[in-house]
């Protein structure tokens, strides 16, 4: 389990931004509605929305479940800016 609390609470809230921003951007460029995401993955829509608002941060499990039953590459949901910032 990624213990988010250790990390400074600016670069947590960044991380989870990040992750949500990212899937959401696969969620919809794929044409799927949370509902379908849902039904695909198992993962209730109110944790997906969750995750895309980056109110909370998805555990690594659950991002590896993610990408297995979409196709999803993990380093597309964890990656930041093409120029390296963070």
């Amino acid at each position: 389990m990624l213990y988010l609390n250790a990390m400074p609470e600016e670069w947590r809230d960044a991380v989870r931004r990040r992750i949500g921003r990212n899937i959401r951007k696969k969620r919809m460029a794929s044409g799927k509605t949370h509902n379908q995401l849902y039904a695909e993955t198992g993962i209730s829509r109110l944790t997906l929305m969750y995750w895309e608002s980056g109110e909370r941060c998805p555990r690594v499990d659950d991002l590896l479940w993610l990408c297995k039953k979409t196709g999803w590459k993990l380093s597309e949901l964890l990656g930041g800016n093409k120029d390296g910032g963070h």
